[in-house]
């Protein structure tokens, strides 16, 4: 296994977050795998078969009757990594992945690596989700991968209601979720001389690249780096605003053109995208 490689993307969100969204907008890309093997294998020899891609990304979507079972749908980590890529709960709800731990320790399965070094021989990019956001988790998925971009969601409130709202009971509380990295648990950790949670999202809650562009005392950094140090992750991080552009198709379009020239994909297709967003976003109004 080539570890030294920018071809897997590292995509961070909460539940709910959308971030399947994201993924699948990057699936409608020739030079991406998606987290199925069944299309996978189908799309080798075609790998330009953008109608096929389109119609698996738009299969994705339940109906809305559908939508408190719309993980029956989803293309999903456990299938692209079969029984190595199996998840748990860590002790704080939050969802974490075996694989990494698996890499780190040498003891993967050989069929999972095997499969992953067939997608990589092609040139193919393919996703690791992570729904927690807390540096341990997200230090151990980077560390086997220091070249792998990550894929962090900020801005997620508006859109992660929706989600909940239509996709559960509607009895999730955000902090039991999201943890830190929402702003109502921000609000209760932050002292008066913090900057906005607005401004720490932005900044991918790294104070230290934060305070290139704002002004706080050392003794203030050291607070914030108690509960917000993703200064410790090195590799390459993209931040992708969900309601800044979710709700609006030309944003998304403008965003995503940014996204698939930061990754290197040289085939984007804005009249994908919009189809798929428009089925999209009408299940979560």
């Amino acid at each position: 296994m080539n570890f030294d490689s920018d071809l897997p993307i590292i995509i961070v969100f909460p539940p709910y977050a959308g971030g399947k969204f994201v993924m699948n907008c990057l699936n409608l890309s020739r030079q991406v795998a998606p987290s199925h093997r069944g299309l996978i294998n189908q799309l080798q020899d075609q790998p330009d078969n953008y109608d096929l891609r389109l119609n698996a990304v738009m299969s994705t979507l339940p109906k809305t009757e559908d939508m408190l079972n719309w993980q029956n749908f989803e293309f999903q980590d456990e299938d692209l990594f079969k029984g190595s890529q199996t998840y748990r709960y860590t002790n704080d709800k939050m969802w974490s992945g075996r694989q990494a731990h698996d890499w780190n320790n040498g003891t993967s399965d050989p069929d999972t690596d095997q499969f992953l070094m067939s997608i990589m021989s092609r040139n193919l990019h393919w996703f690791m989700t992570v729904h927690d956001q807390t540096t341990p988790v997200i230090a151990d998925v980077c560390r086997p991968w220091p070249r792998a971009r990550v894929i962090l969601l900020i801005n997620h409130e508006k859109f992660w209601q929706l989600a909940v709202r239509n996709k559960t009971q509607g009895n999730l509380d955000r902090i039991s979720v999201a943890g830190n990295f929402c702003q109502d648990k921000y609000n209760q950790l932050c002292g008066e001389d913090w900057p906005s949670w607005q401004i720490v999202e932005k900044h991918q809650y790294n104070i230290p690249l934060l305070r290139q562009e704002v002004e706080i005392s050392d003794a203030v950094a050291e607070e914030m780096m108690q509960y917000y140090d993703w200064h410790v992750i090195d590799n390459p991080v993209y931040t992708y605003d969900v309601d800044g552009t979710y709700f609006d198709t030309d944003r998304v379009i403008e965003e995503m053109s940014k996204l698939y020239k930061w990754i290197g994909l040289d085939d984007f297709q804005p009249d994908l995208i919009a189809t798929y967003h428009s089925a999209y976003i009408n299940l979560h109004r």
